[in-house]
């Protein structure tokens, strides 16, 4: 998640409105059969109740293709759901329509 919890743009935030368990459990029904099975499925991704980490919403981390020019094996974009915006992880540029990201911001 980006260290910003909502968009500096749109202001929406990019924190789940529901537990980790939770969103677990409505995403994989067939998986997770109850909410006890949940919340030991939400620890493997380090939940605990006393912590209560959250998955992400509203962002999408963008990783370009191996083919693309650009190619980094990792993120080189974050992009809010909500309002389209785009920013270079590591410029921290806002990124128009048809421009990418350098890889390591060069």
């Amino acid at each position: 998640m980006p260290k910003d919890t909502h968009c500096p743009v749109c202001k929406i935030s990019w924190v789940s409105p529901n537990t980790l368990p939770e969103d677990l459990l409505r995403a994989n029904p067939d998986f997770y059969f109850d909410i006890k099975a949940a919340k030991e499925g939400a620890s493997l991704y380090g939940w605990t109740e006393e912590n209560d980490k959250r998955f992400s919403a509203d962002v999408l981390y963008v990783e370009y293709a191996y083919d693309h020019p650009k190619h980094y094996d990792g993120t080189s974009e974050i992009q809010c759901q909500n309002c389209k915006t785009r920013w270079g992880v590591w410029s921290g540029r806002i990124l128009k329509d048809g421009e990418f990201e350098k890889r390591f911001g060069n």
